[in-house]
């Protein structure tokens, strides 16, 4: 039987398989799928992690990778042993832990919506061209 273990707060809609690890995502929409993630105020199960063999420390490496990757923390379940493809039934929709910490570049609340002047001008800043000066 594999083991499969939750990953609380890393966004991912896509599976994926690297290094003996299968990576299956909670939700396949990215809207869903950031929200959750995202959410500053608790961690949200937002996919599982099903190993061959088990190893602490290659647990350890991911949940410090993930949390990089999200400039969130990231939780990583404990182990459990799963005997079918119903990996989510066996897990918590949110882990009891304290506020998520953020690694001093998380996502703000607010971000400025789809053609609003303020993603306008920002895709403007680093769209024009820079002068050239002569010597």
């Amino acid at each position: 039987m594999p083991l499969a273990r939750a990953i609380y707060g890393y966004e991912f809609t896509r599976e994926s398989e690297r290094h003996g690890l299968r990576f299956i995502p909670r939700y396949t929409r990215t809207t869903n799928a950031h929200d959750k993630a995202g959410d500053l105020t608790k961690y949200n199960l937002t996919g599982v992690v099903v190993l061959d063999a088990y190893r602490d420390d290659q647990v350890h490496c991911l949940e410090g990778l993930l949390s990089f990757i999200e400039h969130l923390d990231v939780l990583i379940s404990e182990p459990t042993q799963v005997a079918s493809e119903l990996y989510f039934q066996h897990f918590p929709e949110v882990a009891t832990a304290a506020p998520r910490h953020n690694g001093g570049g998380a996502r703000p609340d607010t971000k400025p919506r789809w053609g609003s002047k303020e993603a306008c001008r920002r895709s403007t800043l680093h769209t024009r061209a820079v002068p050239r000066w002569s010597v």
